[in-house]
């Protein structure tokens, strides 16, 4: 069963529907964001709820200077985003530094309690010829 949440906001009869609508629109994403943000909404739910991907999302968040306080990963998206802005030139390192200075500023990874327990369990190593 869902919930809904109703906001009752009485507006002068001069304001336009068109800022009405604005304004509701932007009351609706405020809700889905402090969902996400306090951990009720997964990243890609609030995403979908919102009609944005993955990735446009991640960037409102970025866009409102908000870190990602439940991170869900999604390797495509990762090596996707990694594509598009790492050169092919020997700059990859400092590009990666830049990268990995961006998610810490955002604290990507705060709701991670032990790091090395979830490494161990997003790793997919795969099995090397002759040692099965």
């Amino acid at each position: 069963m869902s919930k809904v949440l109703a906001i009752k906001i009485e507006a002068p009869d001069a304001v336009s529907e068109q800022s009405l609508k604005a304004a509701e629109a932007a009351a609706r994403q405020t809700v889905v964001v402090v969902l996400q943000q306090r951990g009720e909404l997964t990243i890609r739910e609030a995403a979908a709820e919102l009609g944005l991907t993955y990735e446009q999302y991640l960037q409102l968040l970025a866009e409102r200077g908000l870190g990602v306080s439940q991170f869900e990963q999604d390797p495509a998206v990762i090596t996707r985003i990694a594509e598009s802005v790492l050169p092919e030139s020997a700059n990859r390192g400092e590009e990666m530094a830049r990268i990995l200075e961006q998610l810490a500023a955002l604290n990507a990874f705060a709701d991670v309690p032990d790091p090395v327990s979830w490494q161990r369990e997003i790793r997919q190593d795969r099995s090397l010829p002759g040692r099965e």
